[in-house]
């Protein structure tokens, strides 16, 4: 609260529980969302454009010292700050500079989250002097290598330059121990300028001195500086216990090898230098954000620039649980994905502060220190019980349901919406095919360089007129003709604006729907309704803002093609009637979050601490079972670096997904769908929905049988939900893993009340036999 209204200091959430007697949170699950992203901030320091977060920092510090003829510098926290700035540049140029230009490196990272003691830990396990496997390949096994990990191979191949080869595993396990203990050392001053650190008693290893010292040699220096590189050569031969590689005779390995150990010994050299830089700039930044509060005054910083320090509110930290594997600070490189060949990408960051979600659950007993007694809370949502989801699903237990109004004609019995589901599937030719070839079901879910020409293809088949209709009507006007007046609108979902944008175009040059799309677009985002004097109107379709979402129906539009996030809910669309406005929804693409997806990550970790430190949960075996406290919370921190480290590895793709993962993810896409279909469901009427891409169901789109939960969202969407229906599959019938609510009969009731018609809908669309595959020379062309 402003300081004239309130001299104390305190946020508005604070003060709501204080004067509050009853708290209604509405849409729980979607605020437990906002609460992890608000613990778990990020931002990009580069990327194409001029708009990353490093770069508009630099400008806005350069523009304010220039305007005040730097007297702010006068300041000695300024001082410290720009200094601190500057690093923070040259260090992430450096970083940049590596990765764009060293496809092995940036092979290296791949597309994961990596911190400075995740990449120092890697490297140490393949050291010769420090890794545990102590074993060099024969000759047959570097031929036919035997699946063996990118850390395995690293390891074998500078096992050849070991300074002694022959020494015990006791004591690699005792210079791996101080080792890791130097690199710590190295990683909580990696320039050497902490004062506290001179008030230890515990006087800095010369090592970690030296490392210090190449750090800063690094930044300082200009880029591939002779005099650096032998500096880090013969550090990183002193701690991994490196011999040089001119000192392998003809008697070790064979030529070939040799040139490999070499090269091997190159990249690793890079590694080493580029993890002493990630050091660097992982000091800085955690300085510069924490000094912004104090010069944000002199320099006229925006306090909500600061993406590190004020997205994660300070003043809940004592009832937050810090992160279970630390608040640590990440890096991620995602490449560009909008040229195959680019090597450019963005360089984010993303600090863990604490897991979010569980400001809701002490919300009662936020001031409980003062001996002050909280509000009642009351947490509403349709789809806070949400089984496995990682995003949706509240720990809290359900204590009430509230149910729709119950028809006229039957009063004693609930409104359940009928839900049918159709296969919508669109077609396309396949070059050189034959007559008798079955035709290529379109797919647009995982798709890249072509994806613009499957929409516009999706689209055409869809929206012009279809061949299989005698009367030459089109897919879209048959399903228009099937709703009740009153209710004769489509709702057409993609997978992002971008798509939206591009689908609105395709089906604006269709002369039927001309002038009768809409295209939704973000707040921030300048509407097209009134069109500009270059604006070509057959390609482009008229506009409408998220924020005025509701208002659609005042509109001449028939259909609205919005991205699936944008009315996931929040947004009542109703005709005169106060009935749902749209009658049908299609599914262009099959929903999946991307690899780059941090969010999918952060929510994971934050679900499983929460599930484990419930009553019941394995968090009170652990420490009941530790030596003591100390070593239980190692050892928890442990377990969630090793969750963290095969969370950020694994492949988010649907065919690789383990069976786990599959259930969480289904659960998070099962809500995010049934909140969408749940929009044309208002005022208890039914809802006509159509999948359009293959990937929803890929053999069922081949005219096959036999689709698992492995290769389709929907046979996976039911099957989540059988057990709670009395419909279990084989699979599920085993003992049920921690991540699975037990069908008990409260949970029985939950899934019942919250999902039977989406449950249903599926059931009957599954139950149906799958439509022929049109041919290439059948008579009834499809497109």
């Amino acid at each position: 609260m402003p300081v004239q209204q309130n001299p104390e200091r305190i946020r508005y959430l604070e003060l709501a529980c204080r004067t509050a007697d009853l708290l209604i949170v509405d849409e729980a699950d979607q605020v437990q969302i906002r609460l992890d992203h608000l613990f778990a901030p990020t931002a990009t320091l580069y990327k194409r454009g001029d708009d990353s977060w490093l770069d508009e920092i630099n400008r806005h510090n350069v523009a304010e010292l220039a305007r005040e003829g730097r007297i702010q510098l006068s300041n000695e926290m300024v001082q410290q700050w720009t200094a601190a700035l500057d690093t923070v540049s040259t260090a992430a140029n450096r970083i940049y500079a590596m990765i764009v230009s060293d496809d092995e490196l940036r092979d290296w990272l791949g597309s994961d989250l990596f911190t400075v003691w995740s990449l120092q830990l890697e490297l140490v396990g393949q050291w010769p002097a420090t890794r545990l496997p102590d074993r060099v390949p024969s000759a047959a096994e570097w031929v036919n290598p035997k699946h063996e990990t990118r850390q395995e191979a690293s390891a074998k191949l500078l096992a050849y330059l070991s300074q002694d080869p022959g020494v015990a595993q006791e004591s690699r396990d005792k210079r791996r121990e101080a080792i890791l203990k130097i690199l710590d050392g190295f990683r909580d001053d990696p320039v050497g300028d902490n004062d506290e650190a001179e008030l230890s008693d515990d006087a800095p290893a010369r090592e970690t001195l030296q490392l210090a010292e190449l750090a800063r040699r690094l930044v300082t220096s200009r880029p591939g500086s002779p005099r650096v590189a032998e500096e880090l050569n013969a550090l990183l031969a002193q701690l991994a216990g490196l011999r040089d590689p001119e000192e392998l005779s003809g008697n070790d390995p064979n030529a070939e090898v040799r040139e490999n150990v070499k090269e091997e010994l190159r990249r690793e050299r890079r590694r080493f230098e580029f993890t002493l830089l990630v050091a660097i700039l992982h000091d800085r930044l955690n300085l510069l954000t924490t000094l912004w509060p104090r010069v944000e005054i002199a320099l006229n910083l925006d306090p909500s620039a600061n993406a590190l320090y004020h997205s994660s509110p300070t003043d809940y930290a004592p009832v937050i649980p810090e992160s279970p594997m630390g608040n640590i600070l990440a890096f991620q490189f995602i490449p560009d994905a909008r040229d195959v060949y680019a090597k450019t990408g963005e360089l984010r960051f993303i600090r863990c502060t604490g897991v979010g979600r569980e400001l809701l659950s002490v919300l009662p007993t936020l001031h409980a220190v003062d001996g002050s007694h909280g509000p009642n809370v009351v947490l509403m949502s349709g789809t806070s019980w949400a089984g496995a989801s990682t995003r949706y699903h509240l720990a809290e237990p359900v204590k009430a349901v509230l149910h729709a109004k119950a028809r006229v004609e039957e009063p004693k019995k609930p409104s359940i919406p009928k839900i049918a589901m159709f296969t919508s599937f669109v077609y396309d030719a396949v070059q050189d095919a034959s007559p008798r070839d079955p035709m290529r079901p379109l797919q647009l879910s995982g798709t890249s360089s072509d994806r613009n020409d499957v929409l516009w293809k999706m689209l055409r088949g869809l929206a012009d007129p279809d061949p299989a209709d005698r009367g030459g009507r089109s897919r879209f006007t048959q399903e228009l003709e099937n709703l009740p007046p009153a209710r004769q609108h489509l709702l057409v979902l993609t997978g992002s604006y971008k798509d939206a944008k591009e689908a609105g175009r395709a089906l604006q040059s269709f002369r039927e729907w001309r002038d009768r799309i809409c295209v939704l677009i973000s707040d921030d985002e300048e509407a097209a309704d009134v069109p500009r004097h270059d604006q070509d109107m057959s390609r482009d379709a008229s506009t409408l803002r998220r924020g005025d979402l509701a208002t659609f129906g005042a509109t001449k539009h028939t259909i609205l093609v919005a991205p699936l996030q944008s009315v996931e809910r929040g947004h009542n669309i109703l005709n005169d009637q106060e009935k749902a406005l749209f009658g049908s929804v299609y599914f262009l693409a099959r929903p999946l979050p991307t690899p780059s997806d941090v969010s999918v990550l952060i929510h994971a970790l934050n679900d499983l601490t929460v599930r484990r430190t419930r009553p019941g949960g394995t968090f009170d075996e652990l420490v009941q079972s530790a030596m003591s406290l100390d070593a239980a919370g190692l050892e928890w921190r442990k377990q969630a670096r090793r969750e963290l480290h095969w969370l950020a590895n694994r492949q988010l793709m649907w065919k690789r997904l383990s069976d786990s993962d599959r259930e969480y993810l289904t659960w998070d896409l099962l809500v995010v769908m049934w909140q969408v279909i749940g929009r044309l469901t208002r005022g208890g009427v039914g809802a006509r929905v159509h999948f359009v891409d293959a990937a929803f169901a890929p053999k069922r789109a081949a005219g096959l049988r036999g689709d698992s939960p492995r290769s389709s969202l929907l046979v996976s969407m039911r099957d989540v939900l059988a057990p709670y229906f009395g419909d279990a599959p084989d699979w599920q019938r085993r003992p049920a893993p921690p991540h699975r609510l037990p069908a008990t009969e409260a949970n029985i009731y939950l899934a019942g009340a919250l999902y039977r018609p989406l449950y249903d809908g599926l059931k009957e669309l599954l139950l149906q036999s799958p439509k022929a595959v049109p041919l290439h020379g059948d008579e009834r062309r499809w497109r």
